[in-house]
């Protein structure tokens, strides 16, 4: 099952037929009931590199680019249904994975759609998965590795730790707090977690 599938289950849609015969440029499956390139996407579409090759678009992947809900909101499409998200759900559904298949999508200012990188990447483990996020793209999940993020940032709050040092550089007046009440061992285990994707996503949810 690819995301374009995923998401016809979910919504509980019919996969919108066409007349054209060619492989889709999305899923890069062979069609023969599929649609224009042009009537699925607009010329100033920049996203054709992770894409597959083709040229038209399968009935099940037609709709995607048409239907604004897949941009501007947060989601989580399993087969028993479609979840739009608000900011504070996000961190309690990385607690509360459904079971799979599924697919996550954080978005933040609803102009991306980092979920074309992930058309083949629906989740069938709640331990490890790829979920689309609209600042980092395509972002790796690991149950534990979410798990010991999360506990580094909620001890870092009890410093008044901000964001935008736990993604950045540290204050030297944070170094200095670090070395006065002894704290410099969470600095240095956050220190390694830096520029890793997911622990930026763990930083937006916190």
């Amino acid at each position: 099952m690819n995301l374009p599938e995923l998401l016809i289950k979910s919504r509980k849609l019919e996969p919108n037929y066409g007349g054209v015969l060619g492989k889709c440029f999305v899923c890069g499956r062979e069609t023969a009931k599929g649609h224009k390139t042009k009537d699925t996407v607009s010329s100033n579409f920049t996203k054709f590199s992770q894409l597959s090759s083709g040229d038209c678009s399968c009935p099940e992947c037609h709709g995607l680019f048409s239907d604004q809900v897949y941009r501007r909101k947060s989601w989580l499409a399993t087969t028993e249904g479609f979840l739009i998200l608000d900011k504070n759900e996000k961190k309690k559904i990385l607690y509360n994975l459904p079971e799979p298949p599924f697919f996550l999508h954080m978005a933040m200012i609803g102009q991306k759609q980092p979920w074309v990188e992930c058309i083949h990447d629906v989740a069938f483990s709640m331990r490890s998965f790829y979920f689309s996020h609209e600042n980092y793209g395509k972002v790796y999940f690991e149950k534990d590795k979410f798990y010991q993020y999360d506990a580094l940032i909620k001890e870092s709050l009890k410093y008044k730790i901000g964001k935008m040092q736990l993604k950045g550089e540290f204050f030297l007046k944070t170094w200095e707090n670090a070395i006065k009440y002894n704290f410099e061992d969470l600095l240095k285990k956050i220190e390694k977690c830096k520029k890793n994707l997911l622990w930026e996503v763990c930083v937006d949810v916190n």
